[in-house]
């Protein structure tokens, strides 16, 4: 065996740790939460008249579009920010066990996953009400988008909790010796 094996307490200690990281990431949640959702609007409705129709202007965390298939307003609200996620993870892989670099790196990676995947979903729902018909948002964003987010959170979980495996594969599998 490599290694030695660590205690009960020694598990039981992270638990502070663990509460300390949550509640920092509740409260960086409310403090982030306005210019988080605003940026993230800003780059959709940037992202959105680069690739389509849209014209979007900004107003905090909401977007006036006008497109070739009408005019509405989005909002990017708490839920539909990527504000959430990433504090939960860089929460998570703060009181992860193993190598801390692989849990920054793998916090980091998954962080721009879910920010980058997070502007392209709200910049699709706003493609879809400008080019096709804004009656279509809301299905939109229920059905498939919603689904994407999903994909797309768990995709980001995997990657942090990737990094709290041993590199290398010390715990691989070895045939019984006799």
């Amino acid at each position: 065996m490599g290694g030695a094996q660590r205690s009960p307490a020694h598990r039981w200690s992270r638990v502070p740790l663990a509460a300390i990281a949550a509640i920092a990431a509740i409260g960086l949640f409310h403090v982030s939460l306005s210019w988080w959702t605003s940026f993230e609007a800003a780059s959709a409705g940037w992202a959105a008249s680069v690739l389509g129709s849209a014209d979007a202007s900004r107003a905090g965390h909401q977007l006036l579009v006008r497109g070739d298939a009408g005019m509405f307003v989005l909002t990017v609200s708490s839920w539909c920010s990527s504000s959430a996620p990433v504090l939960a993870l860089i929460a998570a892989a703060a009181v992860s066990p193993g190598d801390r670099r692989r849990r920054i790196r793998a916090a980091v990676l998954a962080s721009g996953l879910l920010v980058v995947g997070n502007v392209a979903r709200i910049t699709a729902v706003v493609l879809v009400g400008a080019d096709i018909d804004p009656a279509q948002l809301e299905p939109f964003h229920d059905g498939p988008a919603t689904a994407f987010t999903v994909v797309l959170v768990l995709s980001a979980t995997a990657v942090v909790a990737w990094s709290t495996l041993p590199a290398g594969g010390r715990y691989r599998r070895q045939p019984a010796q006799l």
